[in-house]
């Protein structure tokens, strides 16, 4: 009787591992998850933020007053009575 017994402890034992980890995967899932997803908003954090100092940067240049006339000049606008400073070309009809 006495290998009877061993066997039912042996049962036991591994019904209640198996029980055991059988419960114990979803805390662990839900703590991967977790990582997870406080990865990936990290992420987000990491991208919000190199947007917020590129934009800081761009709002800089774009309040610069240097700036803003160098951007208007390359696209042709002058000042009230400039008249534009025309250069003329090796070979062309005006060096002549």
């Amino acid at each position: 009787m006495a290998k009877g017994v061993a066997w039912w402890k042996l049962l036991v034992v591994g019904s209640a591992v198996a029980a055991g980890a059988f419960l114990g995967q979803l805390p662990w899932r839900r703590a991967w998850e977790q990582q997870r997803s406080l990865a990936a908003l990290r992420e987000a954090v990491r991208r919000a933020e190199a947007d917020r100092e590129r934009l800081a940067r761009e709002k800089a240049r774009l309040e610069n007053p240097l700036f803003r006339e160098a951007m208007l000049r390359e696209q042709g606008l002058l000042k009230a009575g400039e008249k534009p400073l025309t250069v003329p070309l090796e070979g062309s009809a005006e060096t002549r």
